[in-house]
C-alpha cells in the first residue's frame, strides 16, 4: 500500500480577452539608472575631483540624469484592455490605441528566445515597442493575435 501521487500536468496560460493586462519593465532597468546615479555620485565626491570644477558638475549632471532614466522607466507602463491599448510613457503622457487602429505587429526575433514586436498604427507609425524584459509581453502578443490583428515576423 502506498499514497498515489497525481502528477500535475502544466496548465497553457489562458489569456482572456475580458481581463486588462499590464505590462512594465522589471525592476533591472530602473536599477541600472540607480546604480548610474550613485556611481557618479561616488565620482562626484572623490579626492580626484576636488579641485576640478568641470569635472565635479558633469558627474553631478550624469547622476541627475541616472536619476530621472530611473524615474522614466519606473513609471512607463503599457494597458491592454478589451477594447484599447494604453501607454504611459515618461515625456509622452498617456496615449490610447483602440483595436481596429492598429494595422500590424511586427515581431522581429534577436536570436533564441529574444524578441521584441512593434505595434504599428493605422498611419503606418510605431505605437509601441515591447521588449522582452517587460512583464506579460508574451501575454500582450497572445492576445493581440487572438483578436485577429495581423502579426508579421520579420
Amino acid at each position: 500500500m502506498g499514497v498515489k501521487v497525481k502528477k500535475e500536468v502544466p496548465k497553457k496560460v489562458i489569456v482572456s480577452t475580458e481581463e486588462n493586462i499590464v505590462s512594465k519593465l522589471t525592476l533591472a532597468v530602473p536599477c541600472m539608472g540607480i546604480i548610474m546615479m550613485a556611481a557618479m555620485g561616488t565620482y562626484a565626491s572623490s579626492p580626484m575631483v576636488s579641485g576640478n570644477k568641470k569635472a565635479l558638475i558633469t558627474f553631478i549632471v550624469l547622476a541627475g540624469l541616472g536619476m530621472v532614466y530611473t524615474y522614466a522607466m519606473y513609471m512607463w507602463r503599457a494597458v491592454v484592455g478589451q477594447k484599447d491599448i494604453t501607454v504611459r510613457a515618461f515625456l509622452r503622457g498617456e496615449r490610447t490605441i483602440p483595436y481596429n487602429a492598429i494595422k500590424r505587429v511586427e515581431v522581429k526575433n534577436l536570436g533564441g528566445d529574444l524578441f521584441y514586436f512593434d505595434v504599428i498604427h493605422i498611419s503606418d507609425r510605431r505605437f509601441v515597442r515591447m521588449y522582452l524584459v517587460m512583464t506579460n509581453s508574451k501575454a500582450i502578443l497572445e492576445r493581440l493575435r487572438k483578436l485577429g490583428i495581423k502579426i508579421v515576423e520579420k
